[in-house]
């Protein structure tokens, strides 16, 4: 009989936490941007842009300058603020060819759902938002079992779950051609890999990620920073049989930009920093209105969630991995100028040092919650 209470109490919980998820899923991600009628009528102006690639696969572009666009079904995609990246990944996922860097070297989705789309018949744009919806869920699940994984009690890995679907880099991408939500299942993924020492699962998602997003990279310093912090006595084998593992996503990234017919190194529109060439986005410094926008869309993608940093030390493995805060905020700055969106990948660090502020061990109703004192 106690077994089978038990089995019912977490039947229980996975249902209530996917009823939560579904529902914030389609209010802020689908909802917001299509209302109740989901594939609806619309109407806006796009800002003209010189892009031969999207000049060539959007006869459209020409005239938004003069008349409004009738955005619907599988046009919805251009009221996103991003629209020239979902525009460019639609286009991918068409043909490899009619894309530019760096767009081309984030393989997998797009080759992924061309294909999904040429077997249902389906839009691009609609097996987009569809698969990305799925793929939001399934983090959302994954996300909350690697807090369980934390310790945290059943209410507070719903809350972080919670946490997770409505944040601002996923509610802004999840109902567009983007790639937000597959880089969060592949990171997430990866600290599950990291936190349980899985090599396969290290492998898989690592080497699927730097084929996502390039930011994913990190994943080979999360592997190696851990192994070498957790040792107790260094054996060579082992050091070089974890290095080996670390540098696998590295050779990758590089195999990838080398058989596409770029360089080893080579990061947004076709950048060489084998060359000393670098993007400029760093000028930001250069200008108090760029940098303030920085520092403005660095908030925006945890807004008051980066309180949590404030409990960096009360959880060994999140205070062990947080140096990739300042990096991936470095990268962002030199390198990206989606700067809420990628900042974004930092949410298995930042959402459960947040949720830390609550006494994450009570068992009582879903697990409780109490403030924890003197914080």
């Amino acid at each position: 009989m106690k077994d089978l209470i038990t089995w019912c109490q977490q039947k229980s919980f996975w249902i209530i936490a996917v009823s939560v998820y579904l529902s914030l899923i389609y209010s802020t991600g689908l909802h917001f941007v299509y209302g109740e009628h989901a594939f609806g009528t619309y109407f806006l102006t796009i800002p003209r842009r010189e892009n031969s690639k999207l000049d060539a696969g959007y006869s459209d572009r020409g005239q938004l300058a003069q008349v409004n666009l009738e955005v619907s079904g599988s046009n919805l995609w251009k009221l996103t603020a991003a629209w020239q990246d979902a525009g460019t990944y639609l286009l991918q996922s068409k043909s490899i060819s009619l894309s530019i860097a760096p767009f081309k070297y984030r393989l997998f989705p797009t080759l992924l759902i061309g294909l999904i789309s040429d077997l249902v018949g389906r839009s691009i744009s609609q097996v987009f938002t569809v698969i990305n919806v799925i793929l939001t869920l399934i983090t959302a699940i994954l996300f909350t079992i690697y807090l369980q994984r934390l310790q945290f009690n059943r209410t507070l890995t719903i809350l972080g779950g919670i946490l997770y679907v409505t944040m601002l880099a996923n509610t802004a991408t999840m109902a567009f051609p983007m790639l937000e939500p597959a880089s969060f299942l592949m990171i997430t993924l990866i600290f599950l890999s990291v936190l349980t020492r899985n090599i396969p699962l290290f492998l898989l998602s690592s080497i699927v990620g730097v084929v996502t997003k390039e930011i994913l990279l990190i994943s080979s310093l999360l592997w190696i920073v851990n192994y070498l912090t957790m040792v107790k006595s260094f054996r060579l084998a082992d050091l070089v049989s974890n290095g080996l593992i670390a540098s696998i996503p590295i050779l990758v990234f590089m195999s990838v930009r080398i058989l596409l017919g770029g360089s080893p190194l080579e990061v947004n529109f076709g950048y060489d920093l084998l060359r000393g060439q670098m993007p400029n986005y760093w000028t930001r410094i250069l200008s108090i209105s760029a940098l303030f926008r920085f520092f403005v869309g660095t908030f925006l993608s945890f807004s008051f969630l980066w309180l949590g940093l404030l409990n960096i030390r009360k959880e060994p493995f999140l205070y062990r991995n947080s140096f990739v805060i300042p990096l991936v905020i470095l990268a962002t700055f030199l390198l990206s100028g989606g700067v809420a969106r990628v900042i974004g990948i930092l949410f298995p660090i930042i959402i459960p040092l947040f949720l830390l502020f609550f006494d994450y061990r009570s068992s009582n109703l879903l697990g409780g919650v109490h403030i924890i004192e003197n914080v």
